[in-house]
């Protein structure tokens, strides 16, 4: 059984959940609607977080419809632009490089970045909410490194 939930994230407090009912009529964009129910209905601007598998641009686009931002990282086969992907086909991504790619055409432009770290295949981070532009410094430990690196 899988369950899922949407929670304030300044407290963790759980606004709704929802069980995976195996229903093969129910995909991941239709319980995403679901859970989100409580913030459209507030009329004002949300911005919730995903993880991959709950991520598309499908999902992205039908939110932003009603005020409710998302961002979080996504899998390959969920609407990601061909431009992109074959880009990081032709030329692979080396350690620390990124790409990204901004439809503007919405009210909020959809923003989808590719980056590679630790993972040789490199990680698709997709927003409603962010500029690829954007600049931001982020610190995180490397394995083997006594310190937080920069």
């Amino acid at each position: 059984v899988k369950s899922f939930g949407l929670h304030e994230s300044g407290t963790g407090y759980c606004v709704k959940f929802a069980i995976d009912e195996r229903d093969p009529a129910i995909n991941t964009r239709k319980y995403v609607h679901r859970l989100v129910e409580p913030l459209i209905e507030l009329e004002q601007p949300y911005k919730i977080v995903t993880d991959r598998y709950y991520t598309s641009v499908d999902t992205a686009r039908s939110l932003q419809d009603k005020g409710v931002f998302l961002y979080g990282t996504i899998r390959r086969d969920r609407g990601c632009p061909t431009s992109l992907l074959d880009d990081i086909k032709a030329r692979p991504l080396a350690n620390g490089e990124f790409r990204w790619r901004m439809a503007p055409s919405a009210p909020t432009p959809l923003s989808l970045i590719a980056w590679r770290d630790s993972d040789k295949n490199g990680t698709l981070f997709l927003s409603t909410c962010h500029k690829p532009t954007d600049a931001a410094e982020v610190r995180r430990r490397v394995r083997g490194a006594p310190d937080v690196q920069k």
